[in-house]
């Protein structure tokens, strides 16, 4: 059938192809298809994730070349996701390379990405109006804006080619941003442009330490965290003032509000200041926020970092008898809060379930919400053991 045909000619065509020159666009993209995309390694996709960025951060240099391989039926080892009764399917060359266009002209792009949706538009009219309004002009425009609803965006494609090439640029947007932006605007891709683009370092720590002091919890959280990856000691002073005023409830639903993601400051951060004062404000807080601060210290991405301090701090809520009943407030508690599986749970169970994840203690024996109280009995008992043994002592407020 005509699928298979159009199969067989792309396994042809790649074959077939003669090899692509060292360096260019051809030659990235190519590279850049190898990642297994979702699912695959993280390291090997990180890797190849470069390569696509180096494409990026050419920026007009790059568009005619992928223009010409918008239709090339190569095969590449990345798969479109599975999405209902569709089954996966491999992406081609061309569809890298729509992506990529997608990424540098975006106003002529057109589909979602949902579920991983081609990236489909008219790239070539769009390339023709570009190019009038020239290189720097356009990617500055495109840099920060604003939507219909008036959330304020960065445009990483775009502020990547600027902290490469025009970095000067960002001083600029930075002021604007910190004149524009609303307490719900995230500064993230703007402080991670400046804190990797081409200024001095003095000038870098100048900009971002300005977007973490001041403006909503939203923007100083993001410009904090970016920081404190770059420069853990120009963080310390950031840290502290974010986490010293906080709030005791997060309006809103709880699982997307900026005051319930301040734990990730946190967790970058390794200040005596900011650990007490977050003990204590956790202390204080409602027992729905106080979970959601602890929600993400066993995550993944935290590794091994201050273990020490997180098993401390979860230790000090191992005698919270508190219960969080979402019945008592639906709405605050919708989406995947934390422990949005039980619907009631105590924060000394949570505080259990969190140091149990972190000890790796029964990682075959998981708590869900058909536990009995023997059971969470017997985790907290497990759980003190372990902490005496590793001489662990639980953190104490002030």
């Amino acid at each position: 059938d005509q699928r298979r045909k159009a199969l067989l000619a792309s396994v042809s065509a790649t074959l077939e192809a003669p090899v692509a020159e060292a360096g260019s666009v051809e030659a990235l993209l190519i590279e850049y298809g190898q990642g297994e995309g979702e699912g695959g390694c993280e390291e090997l996709d990180k890797d190849e994730d470069e390569s696509k960025n180096k494409i990026v951060r050419m920026g007009f240099a790059a568009i005619p070349e992928l223009l010409r391989l918008e239709a090339d039926p190569r095969l590449t080892a990345r798969r479109r996701s599975a999405f209902m009764n569709a089954p996966s399917s491999p992406k081609f060359l061309g569809d890298l390379a729509k992506e990529v266009l997608g990424d540098l002209l975006p106003e002529a792009a057109s589909g979602d990405g949902f579920f991983d949706a081609p990236v489909a538009g008219d790239f070539t009219a769009a390339w023709k109006k570009v190019r009038k309004e020239g290189e720097l002009a356009y990617f500055t425009r495109l840099a920060l804006k604003r939507r219909n609803d008036g959330e304020f965006l960065s445009h990483q494609p775009a502020l990547a080619v600027l902290s490469d090439r025009w970095p000067e640029r960002l001083v600029d947007l930075v002021a604007r941003f910190e004149r524009e932006s609303g307490d719900g605007d995230s500064a993230w891709i703007l402080a991670e442009a400046v804190l990797g683009s081409g200024l001095s370092r003095e000038e870098k720590l100048r900009l971002v330490v300005g977007l973490a002091n001041d403006g909503g919890i939203a923007r100083r959280r993001m410009a904090t965290q970016a920081l404190a990856n770059f420069d853990p000691e120009a963080a310390r002073a950031p840290a502290r003032g974010l986490i010293q005023n906080l709030p005791g409830d997060a309006k809103g639903v709880y699982w997307t509000n900026a005051v319930a993601s301040v734990s990730h400051v946190v967790l970058a951060v390794d200040d005596d200041i900011v650990w007490q004062s977050f003990f204590d404000s956790a202390k204080r807080a409602k027992v729905g926020l106080s979970l959601e601060w602890m929600n993400p210290f066993d995550y993944t991405y935290v590794g091994d970092r201050l273990k020490g301090r997180r098993l401390r701090f979860l230790a000090g809520f191992l005698d919270d008898t508190r219960v969080r009943d979402v019945k008592e407030d639906p709405e605050k508690f919708g989406g995947p809060c934390a422990a949005f599986t039980f619907p009631t749970i105590t924060v000394r169970d949570f505080a259990a379930m969190k140091i149990a994840s972190i000890l790796k203690i029964d990682p075959l024996d998981s708590p869900d919400a058909t536990w009995t109280k023997e059971r969470w009995t017997a985790l907290r008992a497990k759980v003190r053991k372990q902490l005496e043994a590793e001489r662990i002592a639980p953190m104490k407020g002030k």
